[in-house]
């Protein structure tokens, strides 16, 4: 009896571990966008409206804005992501980055400026590292900040 209730337990908890990780969005049309304002987070349709305003450039690779590859759209499929229309590669990367974990060099970044890394996700991450080094003082102080005690070892330097 104990067996199977920690059988049950363990399934609601893969269930509702599973899709804290890998929130799923459903997109709605929204002209040659793709997606309805309402259907994604403010910090997405945030980037989505800025990438609109500066274009390609430093934040934004011109690569952002051309036309969503076929691999990206087997890879929304396969994750369960649905959208209408027309979306950009870097629309698709965002959705596809839903479903991942931050990078580690992503982690380290936000950690170095404090910010939480509670239900953050590969999209989000890039997100937050690119308005953060929009500041040129923040992208200073990750420049000079002090090598860690992994780098030191690596290179051979003691402090």
């Amino acid at each position: 009896m104990s067996v199977l209730l920690l059988i049950v337990v363990g399934v609601v908890g893969y269930i509702i571990l599973k899709a804290y990780i890998r929130p799923g969005i459903t997109s709605q049309s929204h002209g040659s966008r793709g997606t309805s304002r309402d259907s994604i987070p403010s910090w997405l349709q945030e980037r989505r409206d800025l990438a609109d305003k500066v274009g390609a450039g430093e934040m934004f690779p011109s690569w952002h804005f051309d036309q969503m590859t076929e691999f990206q759209s087997r890879r929304l499929e396969e994750d369960g992501r649905k959208y209408s229309g027309r979306l950009t590669k870097g629309q698709a990367s965002d959705l596809i980055g839903f479903g991942e974990q931050p990078e580690e060099d992503d982690i380290e970044v936000l950690k170095f400026f404090n910010k939480p890394l509670r239900s953050m996700n590969a999209s989000r991450a890039k997100h937050e590292i690119a308005l953060i080094f929009q500041n040129q003082l923040n992208k200073q102080a990750w420049t000079d900040r002090p090598s860690t005690a992994r780098q030191n070892e690596f290179t051979g330097f003691s402090e």
